[in-house]
């Protein structure tokens, strides 16, 4: 079930989420070439571990990936079939996620935001 645990009761109608997938960190503390997201896991950019799955999720309406332009392909190759939007990153984690709301639909029920360098 759908339903949260804030006292609405009700069901999350399909389709009503927005995405907020935060990828533009920059990994300083990691100290690699490639910010932590984009580094290959089992062949695949750790990042879209969590895109695929919020991908396929029918609640979710679209996906508004946070990240520097550079970075745009690695998302746009996965062919999903919900609307995608882009917004770039902001100084500080909480500039990125406003510029993110900034894009989302403003009749979705519920926005999520996730930290794409986290997908476990």
């Amino acid at each position: 079930s759908a339903s949260g645990g804030g006292g609405g009761g009700g069901e999350l109608e399909l389709n009503a989420v927005s995405v907020v997938f935060l990828a533009g960190g920059v990994g300083k503390r990691m100290g690699a070439k490639l910010p932590k997201q984009y580094i290959k896991l089992g062949g695949k950019e750790i990042a879209l571990y969590s895109f695929e799955v919020f991908a396929g999720m029918s609640h979710v309406r679209e996906i508004i990936v946070v990240c520097e332009e550079e970075y745009e392909s690695v998302f746009k190759s996965v062919g999903v079939e919900k609307t995608l939007k882009f917004a770039r990153p902001g100084k500080e984690r909480q500039d990125s996620c406003f510029n993110g709301f900034q894009e989302a639909d403003q009749s979705s029920s519920l926005v999520a935001i996730h930290d794409s360098a986290r997908p476990l």
